[in-house]
Order: structure tokens, then C-alpha cells, then sequence
């Protein structure tokens, strides 16, 4: 699909510029749906973009479940990109049978989803509340923001007393010790939409979060708002594990 391209397009502009390899991956749910065709297009429109860019990637094809092929060949990645088509749905049922949902639970890296055209990141947006998962966006967010050279927003949203001053001053003493600029703010309400709306504020092209924090049937149940920024953002969203 389009989107899927859109996904290629966003690895690419990564990759340029860190000097890094794609490796993409066109996954099939059964041998009989392989149209060898249709593969060949898609591996000679691949290979074209990332020669006309002057990036090396390479393609391959994988069968079975989509969010099980991504996961096996994440391990040998750093991250992975994908097009945002299906957002985990807010009824519980369908989260429970949401790919995204599963490759967000599941998936040893961090998963970039884009749901539009491509565009830099070099305007970030964290979500931090001080979880064990807002730490490893943290990580990332310092060094996107140094990789860039930019300034980072970072928003924290008081929720139930989970962030405390202690894990607020460790964060920033870290972005300090990295070097990396920062503005903090704090809101109140709920989490998605205050996250989406900062984002709007201040012109971020880019909302990085941690990604699950419940038990999984928690979050099945009750939602969470990782599935809902998802379900909503126009900008690219990397959740963090």
C-alpha cells in the first residue's frame, strides 16, 4: 500500500542520516497468497528508492503471522519501522486481536509507527512519568534529541502520584549529563490527549513513549494510552521498550 512505502520513505530518511542499513521485509499470511509478480515489483520499487537515496537496504520475504515475522527479524535490527494503517481499535475485543497491540508486546526493539507522509524527526516530544518504560524513551529521546541537535519537549502528565520529584530530577540530571536541551512541563488530565495537544503547542513532528506498562489483560480491558495516541496522532510515534 501506499502507507507501506510512506513507512520505506520514513527508513530511509533515518538511515541517510546515520549511515545505516534497511533492511525491509514484505510478509505473506499464507504460501498461496505469494504472488512472485507482485513481489518482484515490490523488491525493484524497494531497491530503487534506496539507490536513488544512496542508502543500503536489502529486501526479503517472510510468511506466516505479521507480527511474529517482525518480531524474529527485529532481533538482528535496532528498530522498526512501520506504517501506522490499523491503530489498536477501543473496543476491547479488537485489541486483544490487534497486530500492533501484539508487536507492541511482543517486539525486542522500539517500533517507529507512521501514519502520514514523511517528514524529519528532529522536533521530539517525550512522554515521561517516570515508568520503567518511559526510561528507555528517555534514552532514546536524549539521543535523538543530540543526534539532531534539537531541542526536546518533554511533557509530564501527573496521573495517581506515579511520577515523584525524585524520578523527575534523575531525568533531567540524565539530559543533562547528555547534553541534550530540554524545555519540561507539567499538565494535568488525561494522558493521550494532553500528550496530543502539547505536541500541537509546541509543533512536534515526532512523540516518543514508553510503550505498555500494565499487565496485558489490564490494558486489553481498560484500554491504555499508548493505543490511543496511536488511534489519534498524526505524527510519527515511537514507542519505546
Amino acid at each position: 500500500r501506499e502507507s507501506g512505502w510512506r513507512a520505506v520513505e520514513r527508513a530511509i530518511i533515518l538511515a541517510k542520516h546515520v549511515d545505516s542499513v534497511i533492511h525491509g521485509v514484505h510478509v505473506s499470511s499464507s504460501e498461496e497468497h505469494l504472488d512472485q509478480q507482485k513481489i518482484s515489483s515490490y523488491q525493484e520499487i524497494f531497491n530503487q528508492k534506496c539507490l536513488s537515496s544512496g542508502v543500503k537496504g536489502d529486501f526479503a520475504v517472510d510468511v506466516g503471522k505479521v507480527p511474529r515475522q517482525i518480531c524474529r527479524r527485529a532481533r538482528w535490527t535496532d528498530l522498526v519501522v512501520i506504517s501506522l494503517n490499523y491503530p489498536p481499535a477501543p473496543r476491547p475485543i479488537s485489541r486483544l486481536s490487534s497486530g500492533l497491540s501484539t508487536l507492541i508486546r511482543r517486539c525486542p526493539r522500539p517500533i517507529l509507527a507512521v501514519p502520514g507522509p514523511a517528514t524529519d524527526l528532529e522536533r521530539p516530544l517525550l512522554a515521561y512519568d517516570g515508568s520503567p518504560k518511559a526510561e528507555e524513551a528517555l534514552y532514546i529521546g536524549a539521543h535523538i534529541s543530540s543526534m539532531w541537535n534539537k531541542q526536546l519537549v518533554v511533557v509530564n502528565i501527573q496521573e495517581q502520584g506515579r511520577t515523584t520529584p525524585n524520578t523527575l530530577a534523575h531525568a533531567k540530571q540524565y539530559l543533562d549529563d547528555q547534553g541534550s536541551r530540554a524545555i519540561w512541563l507539567e499538565r494535568h488530565g488525561q494522558v493521550a490527549s494532553q500528550i496530543l495537544k502539547t505536541a500541537g503547542e509546541y509543533e512536534r513532528n515526532l512523540i516518543i513513549m514508553g510503550g505498555y506498562g500494565f499487565n496485558p489483560l489490564i490494558e486489553i480491558a481498560l484500554g491504555s494510552s499508548v493505543d490511543e495516541v496511536l488511534r489519534r496522532s498524526h505524527i510519527p510515534v515511537l514507542v519505546c521498550r
